[in-house]
């Protein structure tokens, strides 16, 4: 199958929401938000994610399917405390589309690194992945990324650990 990568606009808060519910459903200790949370969300947050993941210093990219599912999406943005890096965020791929004979995730891994690298001029990117989320991390290494010593405790659940991994470019 033949996938399409799609920059957000503003336009399209609503996919965003499909998507980010499907996720925390999905693989809720990957996201620091709470399912119950962001469904009882009004619209109008989703507009403003939106609006913002649009903005310059910011993006989102979401995957869609050749008969027009959308099936991922990945998010990165500067820090104001570290305008020379770049922090990736929101990372999730529909099950049915994993893996790398599908290469959703590196389709949109592709996306932000061009991104990162020709419209904002970062020189790293930086991610935090729990410990437990074995696949996504072998994904990060396979592409790159190498841990960095920034481990911190999962804010939802402290008996977790994230992993600090970046990715010179």
């Amino acid at each position: 199958m033949r996938y399409r990568a799609h920059r957000v606009r503003a336009e399209d808060w609503a996919r965003i929401k499909a998507l980010r519910l499907a996720a925390l459903a999905d693989t809720p200790v990957a996201f620091v938000e709470r399912y119950e949370d962001a469904a009882a969300a009004p619209d109008t947050e989703w507009q403003f994610r939106a609006e913002r993941a649009a903005r310059g210093t910011n993006m989102q990219v979401l995957a869609a399917s050749g008969d027009g599912e959308w099936v991922g999406m990945m998010s990165a943005f500067i820090p104001d405390d570290e305008p020379r890096r770049a922090k990736l965020v929101g990372v999730w791929v529909h099950p049915e589309h994993r893996g790398r004979s599908a290469g959703v995730a590196r389709l949109l891994l592709d996306t932000v690194l061009d991104w990162a690298r020709n419209e904002v001029g970062v020189d790293r990117i930086d991610l935090q992945v729990t410990e437990t989320n074995t696949r996504a991390i072998a994904f990060y290494l396979r592409n790159g990324f190498v841990r960095n010593g920034k481990d911190e405790p999962y804010p939802l659940d402290e008996s977790l650990i994230e992993w600090g991994m970046s990715r010179t470019l």
